[in-house]
């Protein structure tokens, strides 16, 4: 699993010990999970009556998003939906297709479509830090969603949304396997051993941490780099994802001859279970991104696995997990883009054991306050007491999102009408094309002898009558 999909999951898992709780997710799913249940949910659209089901059968809806223009207006007039947006989603789609060539120029406008339509139907809302709450809070005050109630309930503005952080397990890791160390070719049982553990999206800079490795080589110490994730898992070969940064981190490792002898990257994606072995065998985890605004409000979501395995983060300035690390002194913050910076931390932390181990007992005991049960306390609570804030009470928020509802009915019907009409101008212009050069094509055949004798020869042969009555039309034409 990726990061939305370990949200979903340990959310059902939190949940599920204060209610009956279904996780609907794309098949194949487990047949047997402990706390809750698990429902497979078809990805094709024309197969929502699965969907309608499921909302049917329970009283609270949890969705990052939902194909809500498929659904009946009143599909949540009775329910209560909460909208999870700890992804802001159009963010890193800019930062996505800023590298990937792509012919979609619509992509933006179904976002935004796709945003509004979660700003009205939810009743609630929840993100992953500050900066993301700032960000949303703005959004969702523009929609008309801040309302006088709202602001009632709770003068900060959390009855409207309120923070819901990635968690970790209550319980402690444990080892069931060597995969590291001694086990991959190229790595030795003593080798330093740097972890990237997730991810090689286009935001983000493996670029720098293969320049810095380069660096502590040449300087003879034993440093491995290893690329947990090099391909985002998923349940359709069709829309497997290989980021353009993979390729220019493949790309630059091999030019600088490090691939195989000290930089590694892993084919696929290890399983959430087994990702405890390889946290457990690593020295530091790696964290690094560019200087995007997808890193101001991004939440790296697997330094949270580092602190809990008690692995030394050293991580990138300018986002809130850097603001973690540095308020709580469990790591290394270091410059973006800083390759020669990042090569003294690590030689530092390489030379200086003591440090590295008062960094993990520091990991071990911040990772206790936050845990998954802790992170959610804002989602239990609002399923305890849910009140409606959507459906029924959206006033201009629902009038934006009917508006644009009918608009894009209109459009898609303009749209057809556009189309025939094309056709029958198309049709028409192709006639008036025909006729016009027929009559330059008899005009040209007037003028010569040829035409004009058989003309002749053909009014001559005609009765005198005939001739009379052709005259007679020809005056009243005029």
């Amino acid at each position: 699993m990726a990061g939305p999909g370990i949200r979903a999951w340990e959310f059902a898992r939190v949940l599920g010990r204060h209610f009956p709780t279904t996780l609907a997710a794309p098949p194949p799913v487990p047949v047997t999970v402990e706390g809750f249940t698990m429902a497979e949910l078809p990805l094709e659209q024309i197969k929502q009556a699965a969907l309608m089901k499921l909302i049917r059968e329970h009283d609270i809806i949890i969705a990052q998003t939902l194909p809500l223009y498929l659904m009946p207006d009143d599909a949540l007039a009775d329910k209560y939906f909460i909208v999870d947006l700890y992804c802001p989603w159009i963010i890193e789609n800019l930062e996505h297709y800023r590298l990937e060539e792509h012919n979609d120029p619509a992509w933006m406008a179904r976002d935004l479509e796709a945003m509004s339509s979660l700003f009205s139907h939810g009743d609630f809302f929840v993100c992953a830090g500050n900066a993301q709450r700032a960000y949303w809070l703005g959004a969702l005050s523009l929609f008309g969603r801040l309302t006088e109630e709202v602001y009632a309930r709770d003068a900060d503005g959390s009855a409207l949304i309120d923070i819901v952080p990635f968690g970790l397990p209550a319980e402690p890791p444990r080892k069931s396997a060597q995969v590291l160390k001694g086990v991959v070719p190229g790595i030795g049982r003593d080798d330093f051993v740097a972890l990237w553990g997730g991810g090689i999206w286009n935001w983000l800079d493996p670029l720098t941490l293969i320049r810095a490795t380069a660096r502590l080589r040449d300087r003879g110490y034993p440093i491995r780099t290893f690329f947990l994730g090099t391909q985002r898992p998923s349940v359709s070969d069709a829309a497997t994802i290989r980021p353009t940064m993979l390729d220019m981190a493949r790309r630059l490792s091999d030019d600088l001859h490090l691939t195989g002898s000290h930089v590694f990257f892993k084919e696929g994606w290890v399983s959430y279970d087994d990702r405890v072995n390889y946290l457990l065998e690593a020295d530091i985890g790696m964290s690094l991104h560019l200087a995007t605004l997808e890193t101001r409000f991004a939440f790296r979501t697997r330094v949270l696995d580092y602190l809990w395995s008690g692995l030394v983060p050293v991580v990138n300035d300018g986002d809130t997990i850097a603001e973690l690390v540095r308020d709580n002194d469990v790591g290394c913050v270091v410059p973006i883009g800083d390759d020669a910076a990042l090569a003294e931390t690590i030689a530092d932390l390489i030379d200086h054991p003591e440090k590295r181990q008062a960094f993990s007992a520091r990991c071990r005991a911040l990772a206790a306050s936050h845990t998954w049960e802790v992170a959610s306390k804002p989602l239990i609570d609002f399923c305890r007491h849910p009140w409606k804030g959507g459906y029924g009470k959206r006033m201009g928020a629902m009038k934006v999102y009917d508006e644009l509802k009918t608009m894009r009915a209109t459009l898609e019907e303009t749209s057809i009408y556009a189309k025939r009409l094309e056709r029958e101008v198309a049709t028409r212009d192709d006639y008036n094309l025909r006729t016009q050069a027929y009559i330059a094509h008899l005009e040209q055949r007037a003028t010569t002898p040829t035409f004009r004798s058989v003309l002749s020869t053909r009014i001559r042969n005609t009765p005198v009558q005939r001739l009379a009555t052709l005259a007679r039309k020809a005056m009243r034409r005029r």
